[in-house]
């Protein structure tokens, strides 16, 4: 995460990450900048009024609409500070065009939280009233501790505008690159302030193809380009812009008490 701070003039903030990078890369590797916005869309997460389905399974389902287009992006996701339990559990759907992907997420002190999260779109909100509607769309989701007709409702009734960039890309010297992006969330209650709520700054790359890897989920990461991306995560934990006091990811800043 990021000082919020630095970035009430978003394109000030991107560059001072681009001079805390070229001052810290190496001979070996090289940084294309490229700032693109990628999306601006509302987010939200719907759980049960306890936040059952967080707080105790470790899932979390969050919804995103779209701006413009009013496209709606699903997402369900388990996170688990053990990858192997995190990625256990069997998210398949009859929903056409179901994306899946394992991620992992790194706060301060150098905490990592492993996910498994399945996404669908649609142009409507899905029908997800109640723990009996997602099991519609995961039949094999294993929760034994909620009833069915527990409704969901938008946690906190917290609903921030997000706004996405890709900034570039960390190229290597083994013809291995990782794509470098910022998460932005703003208040939307009409305040006026420019100052966002809370900034994330996220790396992508590509597992291995599926012929070259040994057939599991967590094992299809290139290992020299996990250790060149965790080399390059640490440099960046520079005082002057990343926010080494909180620990949050976007979910915890989501389900914080308000």
């Amino acid at each position: 995460m990021l000082k919020p701070s630095r970035f009430r003039d978003t394109q000030k903030g991107i560059d001072e990450i681009f001079e805390i990078i070229d001052s810290k890369i190496g001979g070996d590797e090289k940084f294309v900048k490229d700032v693109k916005e990628k999306n601006r869309r509302k987010t939200w997460y719907l759980d049960t009024v306890e936040h059952s389905l967080n707080e105790r399974n470790k899932f979390l389902l969050r919804i995103r609409e779209e701006e413009g287009t009013g496209g709606i992006d699903t997402t369900f996701k388990c996170r688990h500070p053990d990858r192997y339990l995190s990625a256990s559990y069997d998210l398949s759907s009859p929903k056409n065009n179901l994306q899946t992907k394992f991620e992992e997420d790194i706060s301060t002190p150098f905490i990592s939280k492993f996910s498994l999260s399945a996404s669908f779109q649609q142009n409507k909100m899905p029908d997800l009233d109640n723990l009996k509607d997602l099991r519609q769309i995961f039949p094999n989701l294993s929760i034994t501790d909620i009833p069915e007709n527990e409704p969901l409702k938008k946690v906190n009734d917290f609903e921030p505008n997000e706004i996405s960039y890709k900034i570039g890309t960390l190229e290597f010297t083994e013809k291995k690159s990782v794509n470098l992006y910022l998460n932005l969330w703003y208040s939307s209650t009409g305040d006026g302030s420019s100052l966002p709520l809370i900034v994330e700054f996220t790396f992508d790359y590509e597992a291995k193809k599926q012929s070259e890897g040994d057939g599991t989920l967590l094992e299809e990461f290139p290992h020299s380009l996990v250790r060149r991306t965790s080399n390059f995560y640490h440099l960046l934990q520079d005082k002057k812009i990343a926010d080494l006091d909180t620990s949050k990811t976007k979910t915890e800043f989501a389900y914080k008490p308000r």
